[in-house]
């Protein structure tokens, strides 16, 4: 009788853990989908790092003397 009781304990346990699982699993995958979701949104965010040429403040002139040939 007591190893029947211990059988069917086991028996249940067992049928839990298989029920169960799948479960756990889905739970988890999705977790893991909401995860690398959010890093791919975080990625796109942060703006692209452009290296800029200094700026170089450069004019020129130019000076013509007008002459008059004789």
């Amino acid at each position: 009788m007591k190893k029947r009781r211990i059988l069917a304990v086991l028996m249940i346990v067992a049928s839990l853990q298989l029920l169960l699982f799948p479960v756990a699993e889905r739970r988890r995958k999705r977790k893991s989908q909401r995860k690398e979701t959010k890093q791919v949104v975080q990625e796109e965010e942060e703006p692209e790092e452009v290296e800029e040429e200094p700026e170089v403040n450069q004019e020129t002139f130019a000076i013509f003397e007008l002459t008059q040939g004789k």
